[in-house]
């Protein structure tokens, strides 16, 4: 009697998973939303019409989320609340090690003390040279969340190659174009903590490992910083090219303000160009910014002219905040003339503060899709 109830049951058995079996077999069959890698690669190299669709569901699984790398977190030391952990945190952690700040009181500059511990350059609560997860080792923080955002970006970058990419459709080129993005952000920020500046002793060092796919790979060797950076302006150059290839009508920019498009890619291409000294590049890519963003920054928040500054750092020359009451009146007159053309918001050339390498003129924080931007702008 036992054998037979247990012979039951297991032939129950077999038929109940047999008949969940046969229902998620036909199910995939008319909606095929999960895809294996190999299936994966098949479709978005085909050429046939009937797997466009299919190119766009992919690509909308792999893609979703990339603009969160951006403003990235973590539990990388200590709790997951700690400053360190998040990107605003580091960056602010950052401005402070680098005196670019000035601290009042701790209680107006605090995250649960951390802050302060880093302006500081307390021993007991700040130990950056730690590799371990520590809640006072943030040298590991610094190190993983850059490389977390990497492997963000190869995961979809080995699936959407260049060759895929141009045979894409909008959507699959965009996504290349946005995965480029991310990636280049992330060995800029790689770059930035642990090698010396550019320009200033750094050109002639060593740069970064470079891994170009998602997976289990061999340990890389450190390329020099020379090709790092060519390495990360080839992918911005690309992400340009892409973006400016799809949007047709909008030239590539948005009107969703976390998306990653031209607008970003061109940020951290002038961001890029600026480290490295080159200047055209610098301005060709704010240009491309500002004629989308005419009212960017208004004329007169330009402070004094370029033209000025040799002989402001030579101290033969000053330049002084006007008097509020000269400063009301002009208001005053700008409001009461009856203008009906404006200027351009700039007339030569634009450039991005990075970390001190250039000279704060005028300052503006502007939200550029995803990234929030300070740009300096000046005029000859």
């Amino acid at each position: 009697m036992k054998n037979y109830i247990s012979k039951g049951k297991k032939w129950g058995l077999v038929l109940l998973v047999g008949a969940i079996c046969s229902s998620c077999d036909s199910e995939l069959d008319q909606k095929p939303y999960y895809f294996t890698d190999e299936q994966i690669l098949e479709i978005l190299n085909s050429d046939k019409e009937q797997d466009q669709e299919k190119k766009n569901t992919i690509i909308t699984g792999l893609c979703a989320g990339l603009e969160g790398n951006f403003r990235i977190s973590g539990t990388y030391n200590g709790y997951s609340s700690d400053a360190i952990n998040a990107t605003d945190g580091q960056d602010i952690m950052l401005n402070a090690r680098c005196s670019d700040m000035v601290v009042g009181t701790q209680q107006n500059f605090t995250r649960g003390g951390f802050y302060i511990n880093m302006y500081n350059l307390n021993n007991n609560d700040f130990q950056p040279w730690r590799g371990d997860q520590s809640t006072t080792g943030y040298n590991y923080a610094m190190w993983a969340l850059p490389c977390n955002i990497l492997t963000n970006a190869n995961k979809v970058l080995t699936f959407v190659t260049e060759q895929v990419a141009e045979k894409g459709t909008p959507e699959v080129k965009n996504g290349r174009a946005a995965a480029l993005c991310v990636r280049a952000y992330s060995y800029m920020l790689l770059m930035e903590r642990y090698q010396k500046a550019y320009l200033h002793g750094g050109k002639g060092g060593e740069g970064m490992p470079i891994y170009k796919v998602y997976g289990l790979n061999d340990p890389v060797a450190p390329s020099s910083a020379e090709e790092t950076f060519k390495f990360i302006m080839g992918d911005l150059n690309e992400a340009v090219a892409l973006f400016k290839e799809t949007g047709k009508e909008s030239a590539g920019y948005t009107a969703e303000s976390k998306d990653i498009d031209l607008g970003v890619a061109q940020y951290l291409r002038a961001r890029v160009a600026l480290w490295t000294g080159d200047y055209t590049q610098c301005i060709d890519a704010c240009e491309d910014i500002l004629s989308h963003y005419k009212s960017f920054i208004a004329e007169s928040n330009y402070g004094f002219k370029s033209k000025d500054f040799d002989a402001v750092q030579a101290g033969t020359k000053e330049v002084k905040a006007e008097e509020k009451k000269v400063v009301e009146e002009k208001a005053a007159a700008k409001t009461t003339a009856k203008k009906t053309t404006r200027k351009p918001a700039c007339k030569v050339s634009t450039c991005v503060e990075l970390n001190g390498l250039s000279v704060s003129v005028a300052m503006e924080q502007v939200q550029i899709h995803s990234i929030c931007v300070s740009m300096i702008v000046f005029t000859i």
